[in-house]
């Protein structure tokens, strides 16, 4: 890798967006709500090395450092819209990628205000993910209106089509998370209102037949996820995992940790504590 130009660490942020591909964890954007500042570039971490590096990002991505979305296929990292406050919140379509390997940048879609049915518009707040030299935008925001799309990018084409999503289809009115596993992409997440029951059951998109479905969940224990909003996930191989969120009806604020099989479709609790 080159070396980059700010060899310190990222300042505290909000509102950024953050992948990981082999060794290196990846942070872009943010803003900084105490000093009102947006943060531009992209910082990447060396879990090997221990040293952060900043790259700056080109100036056509300028318009977009908060609420992008970013995803890795390979040692390339893309990403995708976002939102520009000091640009009268300007939402952004550009599609960016960034090769790790020497430090390039490459504009692979400019911002276009002027979109058709197979082009997505400027939005932010979306889920992109990487499947078979193919990048998927799914759901997000246009304004300040919740979509229920799917956009399809073909890096051997350069090209945008709009995926066909046969009903029925989950609620998008939230943050979407999900990943993909035996050629099914699983989503969590999509609301940010609490649902009764909501991990009882998650959606899963099948690519060779563009169809949803809902697949109910298990757990040996009988024991669930608290219904929230707002949580978080990570995924890793067949696994994913939930912490935080919140029960917006009874204000309940949650520190807890559930491990889900993406192969069985159970839930596990996991029992942690507290160091400091």
């Amino acid at each position: 890798m080159k070396q980059g130009i700010d060899p310190v660490r990222p300042k505290n942020r909000t509102s950024h967006c953050m992948t990981s591909a082999r060794e290196f964890l990846i942070v872009y954007g943010g803003f900084s709500e105490w000093c009102n500042e947006e943060h531009y570039g992209l910082w990447i971490y060396c879990t090997v090395s221990g040293v952060w590096r900043r790259y700056q990002t080109p100036i056509d991505s300028a318009n977009a450092s908060y609420e992008s979305s970013i995803c890795a296929g390979g040692m390339y990292i893309y990403i995708f819209g976002g939102v520009c406050f000091r640009d009268n919140s300007r939402q952004t379509n550009s599609l960016l990628s960034f090769d790790i390997a020497n430090g390039t940048w490459k504009t692979i879609f400019p911002h276009s205000d002027v979109c058709d049915e197979n082009t997505p518009p400027p939005m932010c707040g979306n889920l992109l993910f990487y499947h078979n030299e193919d990048l998927y935008v799914i759901g997000g925001l246009q304004g300040y209106r919740h979509v229920d799309t799917i956009y399809k990018f073909c890096l051997r084409t350069f090209t945008w089509s709009l995926i066909k999503q046969n009903e029925p289809k989950p609620p998008y009115n939230g943050r979407i998370f999900g990943t993909l596993f035996k050629n099914r992409f699983y989503r969590f997440g999509g609301s940010f209102i609490t649902r009764p029951h909501g991990f009882r059951d998650v959606w899963t998109f099948d690519f060779s037949t563009n169809t949803w479905t809902a697949r109910v969940t298990k757990s040996e224990t009988q024991q669930f996820p608290g219904d929230r909003s707002e949580e978080s996930f990570a995924f890793s191989s067949n696994f994913g995992y939930l912490s935080g969120g919140i029960n917006q009806g009874t204000s309940t604020l949650y520190s807890d940790i559930w491990k889900f099989d993406l192969e069985t479709l159970e839930w596990l609790k996991l029992d942690h504590v507290y160091e400091f």
